[in-house]
């Protein structure tokens, strides 16, 4: 880390500039005194009122300033750290003290300056992209044109941004600027301020991120966390997935809305029913041709924390046996709750069962064995499915079941996704160098500031909780509300409304190819999802619905977007809202996503499609 000495911008004293307009502060044309409303400060003397010495004792000693080199103005990020003096002599104390600091409005109004503000607000970058030569202004809320002038004093390369510092004019600071590494002859400016030879004490990102795992519950997951299957078993799994025999009317299958090329999930932000799937249904799409929530992708649904599945939890472990839409008609002898998840896609009619007797409506049936039995009856009938039944299960005396495919199913998506090779995977099991600066970085903003980590926590980054996080209702809905075209989530599950807008956290394995993101696909930019949680009631307000993906012959329509426009709907889900607003910068986001990258396995990558941008 380097700190650039140079000539001050502004000389180092008390400045207070009279200004007309913002055409000065862009240095368009000679300062002209405004006309003053209350006692006036002297421009010639810089000596101010009462009032306004007062207001400038008032404003913050320091102002951060943080940039990537070549970026311009909308990148920066101004804060206020919370002590009042900053010793970046001290790498670590100076970057935290950025991190944990209070952003500043800097205001784009170019007639700031023109009137009386009620609060104090900065002077706007202009589209600044040299920050040697800027000087913060602070427009005095107590006189009409007046500003007050910070003064460049440091800049420090550190975590590959710039870091300006500023001081308050007239503020005598004890801190020395030093020059990170040593060995430079040290100076001082006008105001006093040291520059000398100082050690490098860059942060310890290691040290942080080990605290943090303790308290998060990460560690390097092992092979005994994931259920071991035979060959045969995940053969058979295989041949069933990607079979289009397990649907109803022959048309579809597990992979049809699992795609390994796209994560093992689909592209679409709500993936078209079965019925469209299968061609049965042609033409003009609407609400009712897709599916109410995004496909979930299957990486590590193997390991042993995975007890719930789908974004409801309709499908859990219980104390004896498996918790399902089923009730006392779920089969037994289920491996996993990943093999009970298999059992109903298989029986939804909007999905594989079409309208097949006793096919799931709003995933509730009351004879879903009818079609597991009778798909059970169409296999064995192919000698070749009875041979690899019969290799898979040899102990099987008394024949075969829907708890035998269901389990053949699982063991191969607990197998074939695995994912457990990423960089942070590496970095987790030792290698601290598998994670780049700006990874562990962005880690840093997860597990710390950005409390990423209250929901995203473990070894796989979920808690296998249930959480309302304020992203948009849209599409068909599961039947529920006024309308039917709401989504309770977990709330349907639980019988519980103060679990309405719940839905289960997602594994962020791999996230980074699994779009698009939240229970219905809602963004397609994995940053703009990341950004939600600055404010995910007004990010409610401000949500594009263009985004949204949609199958061919899908538009979005009044019904489509019906939930999205349903005023109650909206008053609801923010009201259900339980993520509290976060002041994460442009930067800071950009840094989570690159750590969100980090968790991808390079075997996913390389079997995946790059759909989405980040």
């Amino acid at each position: 880390m380097i700190l650039r000495t140079f000539a001050p911008f502004l000389p180092v004293v008390l400045t207070a500039s009279l200004l007309a307009s913002c055409d000065n502060i862009q240095g368009d044309h000679p300062t002209q005194p405004a006309p003053l409303e209350t006692p006036a400060a002297n421009p010639s003397t810089g000596t101010l009122s009462t009032e306004q010495v007062a207001e400038l004792n008032a404003l913050p000693p320091t102002v951060l300033l943080g940039v990537r080199p070549g970026e311009d103005g909308s990148a920066a990020d101004m804060r206020i750290p919370g002590a009042n003096l900053i010793d970046t002599s001290d790498a670590n104390a100076a970057l935290r003290a950025y991190q944990s600091g209070l952003s500043v409005k800097v205001d784009g109004a170019h007639d700031e300056l023109d009137r009386a503000s009620s609060a104090a607000s900065w002077a706007p970058y202009a589209g600044a992209n040299n920050f040697d030569s800027y000087a913060p202004q602070v427009y005095s809320r107590v006189q009409k044109g007046l500003s007050y002038n910070y003064n460049h004093v440091g800049v420090l390369s550190v975590a590959g941004m710039l870091l300006h510092v500023f001081q308050r004019p007239g503020y005598n600071s004890l801190v020395n600027y030093g020059q990170i590494g040593g060995g430079a002859t040290g100076y001082m400016n006008s105001n006093g301020f040291g520059y000398g030879g100082a050690k490098n004490n860059a942060i310890d990102y290691d040290a942080q991120l080990a605290d943090y795992f303790k308290t998060y519950g990460v560690y390097n997951i092992s092979d005994s966390e994931f259920q071991s299957y035979s060959a045969a078993k995940v053969s058979l799994g295989s041949r069933l997935f990607y079979d289009t025999k397990l649907s109803t009317n022959g048309g579809v299958s597990c992979a049809s809305c699992h795609l390994a090329s796209q994560g093992t999930t689909s592209v679409y932000s709500l993936p078209p029913t079965g019925f469209v799937l299968e061609g049965s249904k042609k033409g003009r799409l609407g609400a009712q041709d897709v599916l109410g929530r995004n496909t979930p992708p299957l990486y590590n649904l193997g390991h042993n924390s995975f007890t719930s599945m789908f974004w409801d939890s309709r499908v859990r472990a219980g104390d004896k046996g498996f918790i399902t839409p089923a009730g006392d008609k779920t089969p037994l002898g289920l491996d996993s709750a990943l093999a009970a998840q298999a059992l109903f896609p298989l029986a939804t009619g909007s999905e594989m069962a079409g309208c097949a007797v006793g096919a799931m409506v709003s995933n509730q049936s009351s004879e879903p064995t009818l079609i597991w039995s009778a798909l059970m009856s169409r296999l064995l009938a192919d000698s070749d499915y009875k041979a690899l039944f019969a290799a898979a299960y040899p102990e099987a005396k008394d024949g075969f079941a829907i708890e035998h495919l269901a389990n053949a199913i699982a063991a191969y998506e607990a197998v074939t996704w695995r994912a457990d090779k990423s960089p942070f995977d590496n970095y987790v099991r030792g290698d601290k160098n598998a994670l780049s600066p700006e990874q562990k970085r962005g880690a840093d903003y997860f597990y710390g500031k950005g409390k990423c980590a209250s929901c995203h926590s473990g070894p796989l980054q979920t808690d296998h909780g249930h959480h309302a996080v304020g992203v948009v209702q849209f599409g068909p809905g599961t039947g529920v509300g006024s309308q039917g075209w709401d989504d309770y989530g977990y709330g349907t599950v639980s019988g519980d409304a103060n679990d309405n807008y719940k839905f289960r956290t997602p594994s962020l394995r791999n996230t980074a190819v699994t779009g698009p993101w939240g229970h219905n696909g809602a963004y397609t930019s994995l940053r703009d999802f990341v950004a939600h949680y600055k404010n995910p009631t007004l990010a409610y307000d401000h949500w594009d619905a263009k985004q949204v993906i949609l199958p061919k012959g899908t538009r979005l329509t009044k019904d489509v977007l019906g939930a999205w426009n349903d005023n109650g709907v909206r008053s609801a889900i923010k009201s259900a809202n339980e993520a509290t607003i976060i002041d994460l910068s442009a930067d800071e986001i950009d840094a989570i996503v690159l750590f969100l990258q980090a968790l991808t396995d390079p075997n996913v990558a390389q079997n995946t499609q790059a759909i989405f941008k980040y």
